[in-house]
Protein backbone atom coordinates (compact mmCIF):
# COMPACT_ATOMS: atom_id res chain seq x y z
CA UNK A 1 0.00 0.00 0.00
CA UNK A 2 3.18 2.42 1.09
CA UNK A 3 4.84 1.26 -1.94
CA UNK A 4 1.40 2.47 -4.61
CA UNK A 5 1.08 5.68 -2.86
CA UNK A 6 4.84 6.67 -3.38
CA UNK A 7 4.78 5.74 -6.80
CA UNK A 8 1.34 7.95 -7.31
CA UNK A 9 2.57 10.81 -6.13
CA UNK A 10 5.85 10.80 -8.19
CA UNK A 11 4.19 10.44 -11.02
CA UNK A 12 2.43 13.43 -10.49
CA UNK A 13 4.90 15.34 -9.25
CA UNK A 14 6.91 14.24 -12.78
CA UNK A 15 3.67 15.49 -14.77
CA UNK A 16 3.76 19.03 -12.68
CA UNK A 17 7.04 19.32 -13.26
CA UNK A 18 7.20 19.28 -17.03
CA UNK A 19 3.94 20.55 -17.68
CA UNK A 20 5.35 24.24 -18.58
CA UNK A 21 7.49 22.74 -21.63
CA UNK A 22 4.33 20.50 -22.83
CA UNK A 23 2.83 23.95 -22.98
CA UNK A 24 5.90 25.55 -25.36
CA UNK A 25 5.58 22.89 -27.40
CA UNK A 26 2.30 22.96 -28.28
CA UNK A 27 2.01 26.70 -28.95
CA UNK A 28 5.74 27.04 -30.84
CA UNK A 29 8.53 28.55 -30.12
CA UNK A 30 8.52 32.41 -29.52
CA UNK A 31 11.06 32.98 -32.08
CA UNK A 32 8.90 31.62 -35.06
CA UNK A 33 6.12 33.68 -33.84
CA UNK A 34 2.34 33.23 -33.80
CA UNK A 35 -0.87 35.15 -34.04
CA UNK A 36 -3.77 34.96 -31.92
CA UNK A 37 -7.29 35.80 -32.84
CA UNK A 38 -9.71 37.63 -29.98
CA UNK A 39 -13.22 38.30 -30.80
CA UNK A 40 -13.71 42.12 -30.39
CA UNK A 41 -17.38 42.91 -28.83
CA UNK A 42 -18.27 46.32 -30.62
CA UNK A 43 -17.51 45.89 -34.47
CA UNK A 44 -17.01 41.46 -34.68
CA UNK A 45 -13.90 42.34 -36.96
CA UNK A 46 -10.86 40.01 -36.38
CA UNK A 47 -8.19 41.77 -35.13
CA UNK A 48 -4.77 39.72 -35.36
CA UNK A 49 -1.73 40.40 -33.88
CA UNK A 50 1.30 39.38 -34.53
CA UNK A 51 3.46 37.84 -31.21
CA UNK A 52 6.62 37.72 -33.15
CA UNK A 53 5.95 42.30 -33.15
CA UNK A 54 4.73 41.75 -29.85
CA UNK A 55 7.08 39.46 -28.24
CA UNK A 56 10.17 41.41 -29.55
CA UNK A 57 10.02 44.32 -27.53
CA UNK A 58 10.19 42.06 -24.39
CA UNK A 59 13.57 41.31 -23.47
CA UNK A 60 15.24 37.51 -23.56
CA UNK A 61 16.16 37.25 -19.72
CA UNK A 62 13.02 37.69 -18.36
CA UNK A 63 11.29 35.91 -21.56
CA UNK A 64 12.79 32.85 -20.14
CA UNK A 65 12.82 33.21 -16.69
CA UNK A 66 8.89 32.51 -16.53
CA UNK A 67 9.27 29.06 -17.22
CA UNK A 68 12.08 28.29 -15.21
CA UNK A 69 10.74 30.07 -12.26
CA UNK A 70 7.56 28.15 -12.57
CA UNK A 71 9.73 25.40 -12.98
CA UNK A 72 11.82 25.92 -9.67
CA UNK A 73 8.45 26.81 -7.36
CA UNK A 74 6.95 23.15 -8.59
CA UNK A 75 9.88 21.53 -7.97
CA UNK A 76 10.33 22.93 -4.39
CA UNK A 77 6.52 22.21 -3.67
CA UNK A 78 6.93 18.60 -4.94
CA UNK A 79 10.02 18.03 -3.06
CA UNK A 80 8.36 18.92 0.34
CA UNK A 81 4.71 16.93 0.00
CA UNK A 82 7.39 13.69 -1.01
CA UNK A 83 9.45 14.51 2.19
CA UNK A 84 6.19 15.04 4.02
CA UNK A 85 4.82 11.70 2.39
CA UNK A 86 7.72 9.31 3.20
CA UNK A 87 7.95 10.35 7.14
CA UNK A 88 4.22 10.74 7.85
CA UNK A 89 2.82 8.25 5.86
CA UNK A 90 4.27 5.23 7.54
CA UNK A 91 2.88 6.67 10.82
CA UNK A 92 -0.90 7.20 9.43
CA UNK A 93 -0.91 4.18 6.84
CA UNK A 94 -1.65 0.76 9.16
CA UNK A 95 1.23 -1.84 8.68
CA UNK A 96 0.91 -4.36 6.09
CA UNK A 97 -0.89 -7.79 7.74
CA UNK A 98 1.23 -10.44 8.22
CA UNK A 99 1.52 -13.16 5.69
CA UNK A 100 0.29 -16.44 6.79
CA UNK A 101 1.76 -19.71 5.31
CA UNK A 102 -0.46 -22.58 3.79
CA UNK A 103 -1.56 -25.13 6.48
CA UNK A 104 -2.87 -28.39 5.93
CA UNK A 105 -6.21 -29.75 7.78
CA UNK A 106 -4.22 -31.97 9.47
CA UNK A 107 -1.35 -29.33 10.74
CA UNK A 108 -5.02 -26.65 11.78
CA UNK A 109 -6.60 -29.17 13.74
CA UNK A 110 -3.49 -30.07 15.41
CA UNK A 111 -3.02 -29.01 18.96
CA UNK A 112 -0.08 -27.25 20.64
CA UNK A 113 0.69 -28.63 23.97
CA UNK A 114 2.69 -27.26 26.60
CA UNK A 115 4.94 -28.67 28.88
CA UNK A 116 4.16 -29.25 32.48
CA UNK A 117 6.52 -27.98 35.20
CA UNK A 118 8.13 -30.87 37.50
CA UNK A 119 6.20 -30.51 40.68
CA UNK A 120 9.18 -32.62 42.59
CA UNK A 121 12.36 -33.32 42.25
CA UNK A 122 13.13 -37.41 41.63
CA UNK A 123 16.09 -38.67 43.91
CA UNK A 124 17.05 -42.19 44.07
CA UNK A 125 16.82 -44.29 47.02
CA UNK A 126 20.19 -44.89 48.31
CA UNK A 127 19.46 -48.65 48.88
CA UNK A 128 18.88 -49.43 45.01
CA UNK A 129 22.01 -47.47 43.81
CA UNK A 130 23.83 -50.05 46.47
CA UNK A 131 22.39 -52.68 44.70
CA UNK A 132 23.12 -51.32 41.18
CA UNK A 133 26.52 -50.45 41.84
CA UNK A 134 29.50 -53.32 40.75
CA UNK A 135 31.65 -54.68 43.44
CA UNK A 136 34.70 -52.28 43.44
CA UNK A 137 36.54 -56.09 43.64
CA UNK A 138 37.28 -57.51 39.64
CA UNK A 139 36.01 -60.78 39.32
CA UNK A 140 38.88 -63.35 39.07
CA UNK A 141 40.47 -63.95 34.97
CA UNK A 142 38.61 -66.41 32.83
CA UNK A 143 40.99 -68.59 30.59
CA UNK A 144 39.92 -70.52 27.44
CA UNK A 145 40.46 -74.37 28.63
CA UNK A 146 39.75 -77.34 26.34
CA UNK A 147 36.39 -78.43 27.07
CA UNK A 148 32.85 -79.43 25.38
CA UNK A 149 30.68 -76.30 25.49
CA UNK A 150 27.95 -76.27 29.40
CA UNK A 151 24.79 -77.82 29.22
CA UNK A 152 23.37 -75.05 30.55
CA UNK A 153 23.73 -71.78 32.61
CA UNK A 154 22.79 -71.18 36.08
CA UNK A 155 22.83 -67.52 38.46
CA UNK A 156 24.21 -67.31 41.50
CA UNK A 157 22.50 -65.05 43.55
CA UNK A 158 25.29 -64.13 46.23
CA UNK A 159 23.29 -63.41 49.47
CA UNK A 160 19.71 -64.34 48.66
CA UNK A 161 17.56 -64.91 46.09
CA UNK A 162 18.62 -68.46 46.79
CA UNK A 163 17.11 -71.46 48.44
CA UNK A 164 18.81 -70.58 51.81
CA UNK A 165 17.34 -66.98 51.50
CA UNK A 166 18.97 -63.68 52.96
CA UNK A 167 20.00 -60.17 51.46
CA UNK A 168 21.01 -60.00 47.76
CA UNK A 169 24.18 -58.62 47.40
CA UNK A 170 25.16 -59.47 43.49
CA UNK A 171 24.51 -61.70 40.90
CA UNK A 172 26.89 -63.66 39.04
CA UNK A 173 26.31 -66.21 36.08
CA UNK A 174 28.54 -68.28 34.80
CA UNK A 175 28.34 -71.56 32.97
CA UNK A 176 28.16 -74.07 35.33
CA UNK A 177 28.39 -78.44 35.31
CA UNK A 178 26.21 -80.64 37.30
CA UNK A 179 27.32 -82.16 40.07
CA UNK A 180 25.94 -84.61 42.82
CA UNK A 181 26.56 -85.70 46.24
CA UNK A 182 25.08 -87.41 49.38
CA UNK A 183 21.54 -86.94 47.69
CA UNK A 184 21.85 -83.40 47.09
CA UNK A 185 22.48 -82.15 43.05
CA UNK A 186 23.87 -79.01 42.63
CA UNK A 187 25.99 -77.34 39.40
CA UNK A 188 29.35 -75.45 39.40
CA UNK A 189 32.89 -75.29 37.66
CA UNK A 190 34.76 -75.19 41.04
CA UNK A 191 33.48 -77.72 43.57
CA UNK A 192 35.13 -78.54 47.12
CA UNK A 193 34.05 -81.46 48.99
CA UNK A 194 34.28 -80.80 53.52
CA UNK A 195 34.05 -84.64 54.94
CA UNK A 196 34.12 -85.60 58.75
CA UNK A 197 36.45 -88.23 59.09
CA UNK A 198 36.13 -88.05 62.68
CA UNK A 199 35.86 -91.45 65.28
CA UNK A 200 32.20 -90.41 65.53
CA UNK A 201 31.43 -91.05 61.62
CA UNK A 202 32.33 -94.66 62.21
CA UNK A 203 28.91 -95.93 60.58
CA UNK A 204 28.65 -93.69 57.67
CA UNK A 205 32.51 -94.44 56.43
CA UNK A 206 31.27 -96.60 53.82
CA UNK A 207 28.70 -94.60 52.77
CA UNK A 208 30.89 -91.62 52.55
CA UNK A 209 33.32 -93.24 50.45
CA UNK A 210 30.76 -94.80 47.94
CA UNK A 211 29.05 -91.31 47.67
CA UNK A 212 32.53 -89.81 47.13
CA UNK A 213 33.36 -92.38 44.39
CA UNK A 214 30.12 -91.52 42.49
CA UNK A 215 30.61 -87.76 42.83
CA UNK A 216 34.47 -87.87 41.71
CA UNK A 217 33.84 -90.12 38.53
CA UNK A 218 31.09 -88.04 37.37
CA UNK A 219 32.67 -84.79 36.83
CA UNK A 220 33.22 -83.18 33.74
CA UNK A 221 37.13 -82.54 32.54
CA UNK A 222 35.83 -78.97 32.71
CA UNK A 223 35.71 -78.79 36.69
CA UNK A 224 37.80 -78.29 38.90
CA UNK A 225 37.94 -80.10 42.61
CA UNK A 226 39.25 -80.56 46.28
CA UNK A 227 39.06 -82.83 48.98
CA UNK A 228 39.35 -81.74 52.46
CA UNK A 229 39.12 -84.20 55.40
CA UNK A 230 39.18 -83.16 59.24
CA UNK A 231 38.97 -84.65 62.77
CA UNK A 232 40.60 -81.99 64.85
CA UNK A 233 44.02 -80.24 64.21
CA UNK A 234 45.24 -79.76 60.72
CA UNK A 235 43.02 -80.93 57.99
CA UNK A 236 44.40 -83.64 55.25
CA UNK A 237 43.94 -81.87 51.60
CA UNK A 238 44.02 -83.63 48.14
CA UNK A 239 46.06 -81.42 46.79
CA UNK A 240 47.46 -78.52 49.26
CA UNK A 241 45.89 -75.27 48.22
CA UNK A 242 44.63 -76.21 45.30
CA UNK A 243 41.76 -76.96 42.89
CA UNK A 244 42.63 -79.28 40.30
CA UNK A 245 41.06 -79.85 37.15
CA UNK A 246 38.74 -83.59 36.94
CA UNK A 247 40.36 -84.66 34.14
CA UNK A 248 40.73 -88.97 34.11
CA UNK A 249 44.53 -88.63 35.86
CA UNK A 250 43.28 -86.52 38.48
CA UNK A 251 39.95 -88.03 39.32
CA UNK A 252 41.87 -91.38 39.54
CA UNK A 253 44.26 -89.49 42.14
CA UNK A 254 40.80 -88.61 43.96
CA UNK A 255 39.31 -91.90 44.53
CA UNK A 256 42.98 -93.27 45.77
CA UNK A 257 42.96 -90.56 48.22
CA UNK A 258 39.21 -91.11 49.29
CA UNK A 259 40.04 -95.18 49.50
CA UNK A 260 42.85 -94.44 51.51
CA UNK A 261 41.46 -92.12 54.10
CA UNK A 262 40.50 -93.66 57.61
CA UNK A 263 38.76 -92.21 60.60
CA UNK A 264 40.96 -90.24 63.31
CA UNK A 265 39.86 -90.13 66.89
CA UNK A 266 39.12 -86.72 68.44
CA UNK A 267 40.56 -85.94 71.90
CA UNK A 268 38.60 -82.50 72.81
CA UNK A 269 35.63 -80.63 71.95
CA UNK A 270 38.16 -77.58 71.16
CA UNK A 271 39.83 -79.75 68.93
CA UNK A 272 36.68 -80.76 67.32
CA UNK A 273 35.34 -77.56 66.36
CA UNK A 274 39.29 -76.02 65.17
CA UNK A 275 38.94 -78.86 62.66
CA UNK A 276 35.87 -78.09 61.07
CA UNK A 277 36.94 -74.38 61.27
CA UNK A 278 40.34 -75.26 59.69
CA UNK A 279 38.73 -77.35 57.12
CA UNK A 280 36.14 -74.65 55.94
CA UNK A 281 39.31 -72.32 55.50
CA UNK A 282 41.81 -74.39 53.54
CA UNK A 283 38.55 -75.19 51.33
CA UNK A 284 37.58 -71.05 50.71
CA UNK A 285 41.22 -70.49 50.03
CA UNK A 286 41.75 -73.31 47.54
CA UNK A 287 42.18 -71.90 43.92
CA UNK A 288 42.66 -73.09 40.89
CA UNK A 289 45.45 -72.17 38.08
CA UNK A 290 44.22 -69.33 36.92
CA UNK A 291 42.83 -67.99 40.43
CA UNK A 292 39.10 -68.85 40.28
CA UNK A 293 37.56 -70.02 43.95
CA UNK A 294 35.25 -72.91 44.58
CA UNK A 295 31.60 -71.56 44.54
CA UNK A 296 29.97 -74.95 45.59
CA UNK A 297 30.80 -76.41 48.47
CA UNK A 298 29.37 -80.00 49.90
CA UNK A 299 29.85 -80.48 53.74
CA UNK A 300 29.20 -84.06 55.02
CA UNK A 301 29.49 -84.27 59.02
CA UNK A 302 27.49 -85.64 62.14
CA UNK A 303 27.63 -81.98 63.56
CA UNK A 304 29.28 -82.72 67.02
CA UNK A 305 31.31 -79.68 67.57
CA UNK A 306 30.65 -76.27 69.11
CA UNK A 307 28.17 -75.14 66.42
CA UNK A 308 28.66 -71.25 67.47
CA UNK A 309 32.37 -71.14 66.61
CA UNK A 310 32.07 -72.70 63.30
CA UNK A 311 28.91 -70.35 62.68
CA UNK A 312 30.91 -67.50 62.89
CA UNK A 313 33.65 -68.72 60.94
CA UNK A 314 31.05 -69.20 57.89
CA UNK A 315 29.91 -66.09 58.10
CA UNK A 316 33.79 -64.34 58.36
CA UNK A 317 34.64 -66.23 54.85
CA UNK A 318 31.74 -65.71 53.01
CA UNK A 319 32.19 -61.75 54.21
CA UNK A 320 35.27 -61.44 52.63
CA UNK A 321 34.47 -62.83 49.09
CA UNK A 322 33.28 -61.36 46.47
CA UNK A 323 30.29 -64.19 45.72
CA UNK A 324 29.22 -65.69 48.55
CA UNK A 325 29.19 -69.54 47.95
CA UNK A 326 27.09 -72.26 47.87
CA UNK A 327 27.05 -74.55 51.09
CA UNK A 328 24.71 -77.79 50.75
CA UNK A 329 24.72 -79.63 54.57
CA UNK A 330 24.47 -83.53 54.69
CA UNK A 331 24.56 -84.67 58.03
CA UNK A 332 24.10 -88.21 60.19
CA UNK A 333 24.18 -89.62 63.74
CA UNK A 334 22.60 -87.34 66.30
CA UNK A 335 19.40 -85.82 65.61
CA UNK A 336 20.35 -83.68 68.18
CA UNK A 337 22.26 -81.49 65.35
CA UNK A 338 20.11 -81.30 62.38
CA UNK A 339 18.42 -78.26 63.65
CA UNK A 340 22.08 -76.69 63.73
CA UNK A 341 22.68 -77.85 60.06
CA UNK A 342 19.53 -77.24 58.78
CA UNK A 343 20.12 -74.18 59.30
CA UNK A 344 23.84 -73.53 58.56
CA UNK A 345 22.72 -75.05 55.26
CA UNK A 346 19.88 -72.44 54.39
CA UNK A 347 21.99 -69.49 55.92
CA UNK A 348 24.47 -70.35 53.52
CA UNK A 349 22.08 -70.64 49.96
CA UNK A 350 22.51 -74.60 50.68
CA UNK A 351 20.15 -77.07 50.83
CA UNK A 352 19.93 -79.98 53.67
CA UNK A 353 19.84 -83.09 54.02
CA UNK A 354 19.43 -86.15 56.80
CA UNK A 355 20.66 -89.35 55.98
CA UNK A 356 18.93 -91.89 58.79
CA UNK A 357 20.99 -94.93 60.24
CA UNK A 358 19.04 -97.24 58.01
CA UNK A 359 20.17 -95.86 54.69
CA UNK A 360 23.90 -95.30 56.13
CA UNK A 361 24.26 -99.13 56.43
CA UNK A 362 21.92 -100.01 53.42
CA UNK A 363 23.88 -102.03 50.86
CA UNK A 364 23.31 -101.37 46.75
Amino acid sequence: MECCCTFCFIGVSVLSFLEPFFRILRAGSPSKGWSTTFGGSTSGATIRFNMKLVTRHIPTSIRWSLPVTGWGVSILIHGIIIVLFLVVAPIILPPDAPHETPRTTLESQAEILELEPLTETLTPDSSDLLELMPSAVPPPAMVQVAAPIPPKNETIAALGGSPGGGTARSVVTRPFYPSSFGGISGSSDCICYIIDRSGSMILAEDYVRKELRKAISALSPAQYFQLVFFAGGEPKELQSGSLIRANATHRHKGLNYVNQTGLINVKSKEEAWKGVVNALRRGFEAKTFDGRYAQLFYLFTDGEFDHDQVSMMLQYLQARRQYPATIHVIACGSTENKKFLDTLARENHGRFRFVTDEELCREE
